[in-house]
């Protein structure tokens, strides 16, 4: 997390106007990414920062009851909805075949999923 703080940092200069929100966006995505992923995902801060911004701003509608049968209406917004929704899922399940293409455990939280074997035995259950 340091690292990738002082990485922002740097790139900040003195009398440049920022965009707070992006900028704690990008270093939220390379963290998270980096902690989850073990992947350096700052290419992609800006199609991830897009997508999300998508989502949250559809929070409230996606949450709500029966919103499964709101999605086959052609409303604009869950058109974006869906959109959006395709570009993390394309992100993340490229991050997944890079990793089961190179098959190393790297300790972070997708090296444990794609680790992880099912213990049951014969179909039987685990009380």
């Amino acid at each position: 997390m340091t690292d990738y703080g002082l990485q922002t940092s740097a790139r900040w200069r003195d009398g440049d106007t920022l965009d707070m929100s992006a900028e704690m966006m990008q270093l939220t995505l390379g963290i998270v990414g980096k902690t989850l992923f073990d992947a350096d995902v700052v290419s992609d801060a800006q199609e991830v920062g897009e997508a999300m911004t998508v989502v949250m701003e559809l929070f409230n509608t996606i949450t709500i009851p029966f919103f499964e049968l709101l999605q086959k209406l052609p409303l604009p917004q869950l058109r974006r909805f869906d959109t959006a929704k395709a570009r993390l899922d394309a992100i993340i399940y490229r991050l997944i075949e890079q990793r089961r293409r190179a098959g190393e455990d790297r300790g972070d939280l997708l090296s444990m999923l794609l680790l992880a074997q099912d213990t049951e035995v014969d179909g039987g259950t685990h009380d």
